[in-house]
């Protein structure tokens, strides 16, 4: 604060940077405002969507209730796994034979 012992023109320059200061916390101050709003606008529509969202589960749940439920489905209802087990078939099976092929011309081969 200014004394009395100095000039007046240094107490209005005080004054001065006083309201501008004052000036920059209430433009602050309405930024601030401004955003707390935005931010609770965009609260209530989450609050909306996410109570939408609930009541859609809450359907989907009593309408899953009220199915039967078919129980497993077997590998061949699914295409794509069913050409896979398929070829793992075939190819177990060509494994086998040609382990087998081997096998027997060993096993001949040691009793010679």
């Amino acid at each position: 604060m200014a004394s009395a012992a100095e000039p007046p023109g240094t107490a209005a320059e005080y004054l001065q940077e006083l309201t501008r200061i004052v000036a920059a916390q209430q433009e602050l101050l309405a930024q601030r405002r401004r955003r707390i709003e935005e931010l609770e606008r965009q609260v209530a529509r989450l609050s909306r969507e996410n109570a939408g969202l609930l009541e859609r589960h809450r359907r989907h749940l009593a309408a899953c209730a009220r199915r039967p439920d078919p129980g497993p489905s077997p590998l061949g209802a699914i295409p794509e796994l069913s050409s896979r087990r398929d070829k793992s078939e075939e190819e177990s099976s060509r494994s086998i034979r040609s382990s087998l092929e081997t096998g027997s011309s060993l096993s001949t081969d040691r009793y010679r």
